[in-house]
């Protein structure tokens, strides 16, 4: 007797036979798009004598039909049921499968007359699988990729492709060539693997001062978008590469002797070009940091080891310069030019396997000296408050603490670990001194990651 029992013991029955089926339609289908043919036998171990010389194809076919038809025919499973998601289920691989099975050519799938396919549609179009009359999504068998059901040769023929992009010429000159060296000499893919301390200084008043850590892989357009959050020109800021926008008007401006170049937006190239004679523009998203700052720490008390005198050139006040208009500040009213103009310069590039804060989020602003909770940056924010900001949805650090430790105690160890230095101002590696007795093990475990080996994962100079 058919009941509710039954229906339950026909759920994986059929659910089983439309994989199966499905695995099969995905087979033919996987040949045919690579050899153009469906001939492709089915193992003897799954086919019958009666199959011997007919594509998979068409074996697809004649497993769909079976399939969907004995679903069709023996209802209670749908029309008897508690469980209208388990009939669900039914309904989708049923679709799929036919889906799948009209895609393919009358010739593929064995037909050979003009009336077969067009009695499969009718039958799909009769079938009624609602249960118990809750729609449970009913029985989707027409798509644009098979033609509406008549074959993929009935579908709209695929939008035109891109046009693939012609390779841009390597610089040959000037300061785009600089920016050009790492890549040219391979190392860009290894240099990026690192972090990078730099520091952002007002030309206004030099004792405004920013130390923050970024990524070597940050693009200079998204170096561009945290000077101007840090500086107060942007009130806000997106830590996603594809994210965010920069302040209208805003530069990164790259200069060495009678030399200038532009990191800006495409749109902005032509403007910029117009109107300073001789300079070079670079649009700022295919430029990484490391690529304007050409060096490396090579050990933990080494400093900054540079890849050319012009690297360590640039690395100068004054060089590499941020450059946003008054107008959107808070300090405009103080400064009575159109800009304003922050020096960019790095303290240090650490290659990421010799560091130890590889679990904390970038970027993130560093304190000047010794922990203070209450610390502000140079424009009169709270520091942790930005590093909250910056971090974003991102986990934080991982920590062990004691048993009863507060809430309070726990925050307080993270944004002291967050705000940690990399290096300091001479770009020697800053580690926590824990002594017992003449042994430090702080700077025992720091050294553990300073070797040869980690140093060249960076591409040194």
């Amino acid at each position: 007797m058919l009941n509710t029992y039954s229906s339950w013991c026909m759920y994986p029955v059929l659910q089983k036979q439309l994989i199966a089926t499905q695995k099969l339609l995905n087979k033919a289908k996987k040949n045919v798009k690579a050899t153009g043919e469906s001939k492709l036998e089915v193992p003897s171990s799954s086919s019958s004598s009666s199959h011997s010389g007919i594509g998979i194809a068409a074996q697809a076919f004649a497993s769909t039909i079976a399939s969907v038809f004995a679903a069709d025919r023996v209802d209670h499973w749908r029309n008897d049921t508690e469980d209208t998601d388990e009939c669900a289920k039914i309904n989708k691989l049923a679709s799929k499968a036919l889906q799948t099975m009209l895609w393919f050519s009358d010739a593929e799938l064995g037909i050979q007359d003009p009336f077969t396919r067009k009695a499969v549609l009718k039958f799909c179009e009769k079938m009624d699988w609602d249960a118990c009359g809750q729609d449970v999504g009913g029985i989707k068998y027409k798509t644009k990729q098979n033609g509406e059901g008549l074959g993929r040769e009935h579908a709209p023929a695929p939008p035109p492709t891109k046009r693939r992009k012609v390779a841009a010429v390597a610089p040959t000159s000037g300061l785009s060539l600089y920016l050009h060296g790492l890549h040219a000499n391979g190392k860009l893919k290894q240099r990026v693997k690192t972090y990078v301390q730099c520091v952002l200084t007002s030309l206004q008043d030099n004792t405004n001062k920013t130390r923050f850590v970024v990524s070597g892989a940050t693009s200079m357009k998204k170096i561009g978008q945290l000077c101007a959050f840090l500086t107060g020109n942007a009130s806000s800021f997106q830590y996603h590469s594809q994210k965010g926008t920069n302040v209208k008007g805003s530069k990164i401006i790259l200069r060495n002797e009678d030399q200038q170049l532009f990191l800006a937006g495409k749109a902005a190239a032509k403007k910029l070009l117009q109107k300073t004679k001789g300079a070079e523009f670079v649009e700022d998203k295919t430029v990484k940091i490391v690529q304007v700052f050409q060096g490396l720490c090579i050990g933990a008390q080494s400093g900054m080891q540079y890849d050319s005198e012009l690297a360590r050139n640039m690395n100068t006040v004054g060089k590499v310069v941020f450059q946003v208009p008054s107008s959107s500040s808070s300090l405009s009213s103080s400064s009575s030019s159109s800009s304003l103009e922050f020096a960019l310069t790095v303290e240090g590039v650490v290659p990421m396997k010799c560091s130890e804060g590889k679990d904390l989020p970038c970027p993130r602003l560093v304190s000047t000296g010794a922990y203070n909770i209450n610390e502000k940056t140079a424009y009169g924010q709270s520091l942790h408050r930005i590093n909250s900001i910056m971090q974003g949805d991102r986990q934080g650090p991982g920590m062990y603490v004691g048993r009863g430790t507060s809430q309070a105690k726990i925050n307080m160890m993270g944004q002291k670990h967050q705000s940690k230095q990399l290096c300091g101002p001479d770009g020697k590696i800053v580690y926590a001194s824990l002594m017992h007795g003449d042994f430090d093990f702080g700077r025992t475990l720091a050294l553990t990651y300073w070797n040869a080996k980690n140093v060249a994962t960076a591409g040194p100079p």
